[in-house]
């Protein structure tokens, strides 16, 4: 097992969370965000499982993440103020689609 110091579990924790910030932008801001989207839902994924500590896995967590994001990017007190309310819409919308836990709707049943 990998062991690591508090401080560069917190350094990484910085970049990831940097990291998670600068593709949602990038996501809003464009019109054809394609490429945007996945490396939105990569960032996301890449968080939880390594940038949040407790259980990155629970809704809870899932939904607090997402309004930790909208709220630092947008227009609210404390926020960058780098996105419209449209672009805060279109991001709200994606981020909650990518940790919202999809269910195989053809699965067969028994």
């Amino acid at each position: 097992m990998l062991s690591i110091s508090q401080e560069e579990y917190e350094r990484l924790q910085k970049k990831w969370w940097g990291e998670l910030l600068f593709h949602a932008k990038e996501y809003a801001l464009t019109n054809d965000g394609d490429t945007e989207i996945f490396l939105l839902k990569d960032a996301v994924i890449m968080y939880l499982l390594f940038g949040m500590s407790g259980q990155p896995g629970s809704r809870h967590n899932r939904e607090i993440l997402t309004k930790r994001i909208l709220l630092e990017l947008g227009n609210g007190v404390g926020g960058q103020h780098v996105l419209n309310n449209q672009q805060l819409t279109k991001l709200k919308i994606s981020l909650n689609q990518i940790i919202t836990p999809q269910r195989n709707i053809n699965m067969l049943r028994p």
